[in-house]
Order: C-alpha cells, then structure tokens, then sequence
C-alpha cells in the first residue's frame, strides 16, 4: 500500500478503537453509576489518591479508574517529560528529571485527556478548556513552587512549604539547619488540600505496612533475625534503659542539628546504613536510596552484597557523601579491583564489617530456602566486576544463561564461611589508603571491649559498634549496651559510630549521650523503600529528620555537640537490669 493510504487506514483504525472504547467506557458507567459516592463530575487528584485505598469496586469507580487512566500518560506525557529534561539539563539516566515528569504528565491530561476524549464523549470539544485550564494550572503553580523552593531554601532537604510553624519567627533566617520540623506541618495541612501524608512512619505500623507489600522471600529477608531473636530484643530493651531528661526554657529557635564527620558537613548525625540485596525490596535496588541519601545531605554506605554496581550507586548518589562497605573476599585481587571501583566512583570511606562471614541461623529463610543469590537475584555488584567476571569465565559461568551459578558462585566470595583476622588488617588497611589517597578505614561489628582496642592500635580511623540488628549472633548483648563499654575504653582515640535498633530520634539522642558520635539506620528506610520506593524513603528518613528537629526543640537541645558523650541528658537504669520492651519489633 501507498504511504497515504497506510496513513488512511491507521487514522480509520484509532478512529475505530476509540469509538469502541469510549463506547465501552459510556457503557460501563451507567451499569456502574448506582455503585458511585459521589457525582461524576467530581475528578479526584491524579496524583494524590493512593492506590492502596482502593479496597472495593465503589472505591474503584469514584477514586481508581483515574489511576488506571494514569498509566497512558506515562506513555504520552510522564516518559517524554522525563526525556526532554534531561536532554534540556544533561542528567545522566540515573538521575531523576520530576520536574519533566510532571509537566508531561500535566499537559498531557490537558491536551488528551480533556479535549480528545470529551471531544469523543460528548461531541463538544469546547466545553473541555475549563478542564484543561485546570491541569495547566497545576502545571504554572508546580513551576512556580519549584523556583520559590529552590531560591529560597539554601539546602535541598527543606521542606515545600515556605513557612514555620510560627510564620512570624524571625529566627529562621538565623538558622544554617533546614526546617525539618515543617514537614509536621505539611501533615496537618494537607487534608486541607485534598491530600494524606504517604503513610504513617510509626515504627510498628511502617513494618506492617511493609510486609504487606512484599514478596514472602523480600519479606523473610527483611525481618529475620539469628537464632530466637534474643538480640534482636535486647537491642531495643537496651534503649528503654536509659529517659532522657528535657531541659525546659532554654533558647532552641537556633538550634542546629548539622554534624561533621571526617570532614563531610551532614544535616544531621545520621546516615543510611548499608544494607544488600535491595531490588528485593524495589526494581530500581539501591539507586532510589543513594538519590534520597543525596538530597537529604546523609551519608549512604553501600553494602558490598548490593543488588546494583558500584558506578550506578556513585552516580545515583551524585555530590552526595557515600561509603563503601565491604565483605572482604579471601581472593586479594578480587578485594582490590573492588576497593579500586569505590574509590573511582568517589566513595570516600572503606567500612570492613567483620561480624559476617556467612550469615547467622535464621530459621525462616532457611526453612524457606530463601537465599536471593543462589536464584539469581542480587549479584550485579559483583557482576560488573572484571576481576570476578575471569573468575567466572575461568569457571565456564555465563551469568546470561546460568544466572543461578553466577550469583551462587558471588556470594561464595562475599560470605564464604572462612574468618578473616586481625592479622589480615594491616595490608587491607595499607591497600585501601594507596588507592583512595589517605581516606578513612573503619571497622563495623565492633561489640567488645578488647576488639576496640585491638583496632584503634591497628590504626583505624572509626569503628561501628552493632551487633547487625540480632542477625548475626543469638543472645548476645544489645548493641547500645556495647557503646557505653567502648566509649569509656576508647571514645577518646578514634570516631566511634552505633549501629542495630534505631527507631526514631529519641534512639538517635540516647546513642549520641552515650558518646556516639554518629548513628545508622536501617530498617526503617528499607521498609520506606519496600512500600513506596523513592518516595517512601523520602518520607521515612524525612519524618526521622521533622522527628529529631522537633525533639531538640522540645528537649532543650541547642546543637549535636551538646548531646555527644554527655550523659547527663539521660537517667539511666544499671546495666544488668532487664526492661520490658513487649510492643518492640525490629
């Protein structure tokens, strides 16, 4: 056929199917209309409805079918967004264009879903411009918060909305911290705007939520803890021991929760833990992590079980502050070629964590035969890797047709079984400084004593105290009990960092008067990450962030160093007293 008549026949045919489609559409609605709460004029936010209200086909056909609608903008509107800013901006692919996105999607609701399918509907294409004026508007007033935003917050982790609580606080220009607290605020006012706060971030809850949403395995991963999850309790009982004591009429309307951690400004002394094998828990893994990570101004360690390739990460992660964690293979070549790829990618610390050989005895996952790598999920970090990739070729292992093998055979490297010691420590210390230029070396695991001293005479420039969250070794002790111990031997030669069992800001204050001089968290934004991806780690680690704003200005507290090593913020229980800590859940 002729060009012309091809292009006859495709338009006869779209006229065809969207004809049917509105015919089915109409259809559809008058058999649904007696199931309907509320008229058909009204049009719930694209945007804001979420989708897991949808419950029943009444809540469908007045809230849902605009979400099923949703996903050909994508197509004609999100995607091309997207595409154009970064074009327009040179972002790389793995960065976010939300702005792009928004706008196509908003122009694309205009221009098709208003004129081309009232136009079809009702026969009257005019009467669809007060519609379109809509979406267009949505589109000016986005533009135009996105600029008042950006010239008049100094740090990307504020907060949408322009004003305190206290809009008349003259303070706030004096202060060099965002206002975190702000987003308590966006949760009291966004009922008045027809929208909800993502999901509720109290701890037990945010768990709940998370297990629904995750696979069985995703799931068994996430919450298992070794043996009877005698450690995994004593982690949040060892919080419980310790009140802390507000102090009242003191000047908090300056008060800053920035830190400094080998010299990196951060907004608070908090940063992403390293945790693997994240596209268990999201498609897109880690990337969505180091993104937030960056724009929250929080350091974010990669874990070297992670299901994306270091570059990707460091790429992700961008002007962010980032370090690598890292299991250390008994194949020294392979280490190097993976400590190398770190520092490439503009990972600025080595964090060796020596509590994890091979994982501990966790009843369900191995009841479940959960174990991601051994089915091929999981092993891209390593995948990528030259050196590992011989290893593989050496084997006979293409990773395309044999992805069980490939991923088996990476995470044979990674927790092989075979104890590495202290002997080992100095060349892997040496190693690392060649290859970063002199950047720090810490040790995380750390829970006696004498393997603290051991590493500051091994020359380390931190150490992590945590007992991995319980997962690791049964009935030992909580990892905030081990801090006290370490920073009374200790706490004046090296940076001292805490690690397993952070819920929320009072855990973060505890371990900070306890001589902490930075905290990680971990569950809470992998269980953010499992409900929502990117957005549910914002809101997560942003609530964490409104949670430890507003306790410094409740509690008295004026800045981080009045709480590091000062314990008289806090009443605490003897040591060997055990609390009841019924409602914690890890």
């Amino acid at each position: 056929l002729s060009l012309p008549m091809q292009l006859l026949l495709t338009a006869a045919l779209g006229a065809f199917l969207m004809v049917a489609f509105s015919l089915a559409h109409s259809t559809f609605a008058i058999i649904c209309a007696p199931l309907a709460p509320s008229p058909f004029a009204f049009f719930p936010p694209l945007y804001t409805t979420p989708i897991w209200r949808i419950t029943s086909v009444r809540k469908f056909w007045s809230y849902g079918w605009h979400r099923l609608f949703a996903r050909l903008f994508l197509v004609y509107g999100v995607w091309p967004g997207e595409w154009v800013e970064k074009k327009l901006t040179a972002k790389g692919p793995n960065q976010r264009a939300d702005l792009g996105k928004v706008v196509g999607g908003f122009v694309s609701s205009a221009f098709v879903h208003s004129f081309s399918v009232r136009s079809v509907l009702a026969g009257d294409w005019i009467k669809a411009r007060g519609e379109a004026q809509f979406f267009v508007k949505r589109v000016a007033r986005r533009l135009l918060r996105r600029v008042t935003v950006s010239r008049v917050h100094k740090y990307p982790t504020a907060s949408s909305t322009t004003a305190t609580m206290d809009t008349k606080n003259e303070n706030k220009k004096f202060r060099n911290t965002p206002e975190y607290a702000e987003y308590q605020r966006d949760g009291f006012w966004a009922s008045n705007d027809g929208k909800v706060m993502p999901f509720n971030t109290e701890p037990g809850l945010l768990e709940d939520r998370a297990k629904e949403k995750l696979s069985e395995g995703g799931w068994l991963y996430a919450s298992s803890n070794a043996g009877q999850s005698t450690t995994h309790l004593a982690n949040r009982q060892a919080f419980y021991r310790h009140k802390i004591i507000p102090r009242m009429l003191v000047d908090t309307n300056k008060r800053d929760t920035k830190h400094e951690m080998w010299g990196h400004k951060t907004s608070a002394p908090i940063g992403f833990a390293p945790i693997g094998i994240n596209k268990i828990y999201h498609p897109l893994g880690e990337l969505p992590v180091a993104q937030v990570a960056k724009e929250l101004n929080l350091p974010y360690c990669l874990s070297t079980a992670g299901s994306t390739s270091i570059e990707a990460v460091g790429q992700a992660n961008g002007a962010g502050t980032r370090f690598f964690q890292l299991y250390m293979p008994h194949d020294d070549e392979l280490t190097v070629s993976l400590l190398k790829r770190a520092v490439d990618s503009g990972f600025t610390a080595c964090i060796l964590t020596v509590d994890t050989w091979q994982l501990g005895w966790r009843h369900d996952d191995v009841n479940a035969s959960n174990y991601a790598f051994y089915h091929g999920q999981g092993a891209d970090l390593g995948l990528t890797d030259p050196v590992f990739q011989k290893r593989l070729a050496a084997d006979g292992i293409n990773p395309k047709t044999m992805p069980n093998e490939a991923g088996a055979k990476w995470i044979d490297n990674v927790w092989h079984g075979r104890a590495h010691t202290w002997e080992k420590m100095p060349w892997l210390i040496k190693t690392w400084k060649e290859l970063s230029g002199g950047k720090p070396f810490a040790i995380k695991g750390i829970q006696a004593v004498q393997d603290a001293r051991k590493a500051v005479e091994m020359g380390v420039d931190g150490i992590v105290v945590s007992n991995h969250a319980g997962r690791q070794v049964d009935g030992a002790q909580g990892s905030l009990d081990a801090l006290e111990k370490i920073v009374d031997a200790v706490g004046d030669k090296t940076y001292i960092m805490f690690d397993s069992g952070v819920r929320g800001a009072s855990d973060v204050v505890k371990a900070l008067c306890l001589g902490a001089q930075f905290v990680f968290v971990g569950r809470l934004w992998v269980w953010g990450l499992s409900i929502m991806g990117e957005h549910g780690v914002r809101h997560v680690m942003k609530s964490l962030l409104a949670d430890l704003d507003i306790m410094f200005n409740v509690a008295g507290i004026q800045n981080v160093g009045q709480l590091i090593g000062n314990r008289e913020w806090l009443d605490s229980h003897p040591a060997g007293q055990t609390m009841i800590a019924e409602r914690s859940r890890l």
